[in-house]
């Protein structure tokens, strides 16, 4: 499998290397996109358009820096020029019924919970606990020092887990 630099690279001249680029971020794409706007038509709407707009500006982006940051803040910042907001977090596939049961009762407190945080708390949680994104891509993402965003995250897990102690006790 080709590693992201030389894929964007060999993208900007090659169709097939644009097909398998977009293959690559397409569902994570999506999925991030309803993370932050709660709504399957919205988020489908919103990463098509992400999409379309950078692959015009394929050229312009910077290999270094790699796809899908740059993917993703186009993405973001066309839910917030829409004005989106999110009331929880997509849910995921489970194995078996009582395991599905299970978790769409924690997801579904876990949504009660996150949709009062600030969009902001909301976005930095899912970066780094849903997409698993290391401080360092989540700067470059959001545009914000590496400082700010462990400041941040900080301060939304401990909105997080207070909302979530006040909900187990009433």
């Amino acid at each position: 499998m080709m590693d992201e630099r030389e894929l964007l690279r060999r993208a900007k001249q090659d169709k097939k290397a644009l097909e398998e680029l977009v293959k690559r971020y397409a569902k994570r794409l999506y999925f991030a996109t309803l993370a932050l706007v709660g709504d399957e038509n919205d988020a489908w709407d919103i990463s098509q358009e992400a999409f379309v707009r950078v692959l015009r500006n394929l050229k312009r982006i910077d290999e270094n820096r790699g796809f899908y940051p740059y993917l993703y803040r186009t993405m973001r910042n066309l839910v917030l020029k829409r004005g989106k907001t999110k009331e929880g977090f997509a849910e995921l596939e489970v194995s078996s019924p009582e395991e599905e049961l299970e978790r769409k009762e924690k997801i579904e407190e876990v949504r009660r919970v996150l949709s009062s945080l600030p969009p902001e708390a909301r976005e930095i949680i899912y970066l780094r606990h849903f997409e698993g994104l290391p401080y360092r891509k989540i700067a470059e993402i959001l545009g914000i020092p590496e400082g700010t965003v462990m400041s941040r995250l900080h301060h939304a897990r401990k909105k997080l887990l207070k909302l979530l102690e006040e909900n187990e006790t009433s």
